[in-house]
């Protein structure tokens, strides 16, 4: 089983927490070629392609101009560490156990727009970009760039572990990044929804923190089978089986 998350635009590093074990991005040669473009950008340029507001545009400019190819502790933190999002406020990475974060490097992948896809200990500096920005390398946009390389490395990763099963707590958005065809595989897709007012509807927040509680849940418990899935209960969430089907698990409250 091998869970996908999607990465967070805020980062922080923090190169005074180590763990014992760091590792690197594995698409790192293709990171570089990005990031070496994107330091050529002038301000102005990289505040049309982000969309963001002058002090995260100042932000960027320095992380590219400061971004170097050489991934080390004193420069870069592990990635599960370094994204801040909601999803990693539910994921709680840094009170996980060196034996849990340990199974995580193993079982679980997140996407990134500038890194392709790394592994929880996967060392990242700090950047923005995201996958649906109008970037263009090789006269690609990054759906494009990523979505070969990335399959096929994750279909290998599967093949590894003699596993045929994904777990998405992706969001729509950077699970495109993926050939689903050439996967050829079972794709559950855990989904958290809210009652308001008659109607179950997902809450983008509650969502994203779910996503994360419910991949530390997969990796605290080493759950191997879809099925054990159906018995996570946080926040008050419950497996509603009349509104889920064999591809999605839909969980409801209230």
């Amino acid at each position: 089983m091998i869970i996908l998350l999607s990465p967070s635009k805020t980062i922080k590093i923090n190169p005074s927490v180590q763990y014992l074990q760091t590792s690197q991005p594995s698409f790192l040669t293709q990171s570089s070629r990005i990031a070496k473009i994107l330091k050529t950008y002038t301000y102005d340029e990289l505040q049309l392609l982000l969309k963001t507001s002058q002090q995260l545009t100042k932000t960027a400019y320095d992380y590219y101009q400061l971004w170097n190819r050489a991934h080390t502790e004193q420069r870069s933190s592990a990635a599960i560490l370094a994204f801040r999002g909601e999803a990693y406020v539910g994921l709680k990475a840094e009170e996980m156990s060196n034996d849990t974060l340990l199974y995580a490097q193993q079982k679980l992948l997140i996407f990134s727009g500038l890194y392709g896809v790394l592994r929880p200990l996967d060392l990242i500096q700090p950047y923005r970009l995201d996958v649906a920005d109008s970037f263009l390398i090789d006269n690609k946009n990054l759906y494009h760039f990523w979505k070969i390389p990335i399959t096929l490395w994750i279909k290998k990763q599967l093949k590894k572990q003699g596993d045929n099963t994904i777990i998405n707590l992706a969001s729509t958005e950077y699970f495109k990044m993926l050939d689903q065809k050439k996967l050829n595989c079972e794709i559950v897709t855990p989904i958290f929804k809210d009652r308001i007012e008659d109607e179950y509807k997902i809450v983008s927040v509650f969502a994203k923190q779910s996503r994360g509680k419910m991949a530390r849940y997969i990796l605290e418990n080493k759950i191997t089978a879809v099925n054990d899935l159906k018995f996570y209960e946080k926040d008050s969430y419950f497996f509603n089986e009349k509104m889920s089907t064999n591809n999605q698990l839909v969980f409801t409250r209230g």
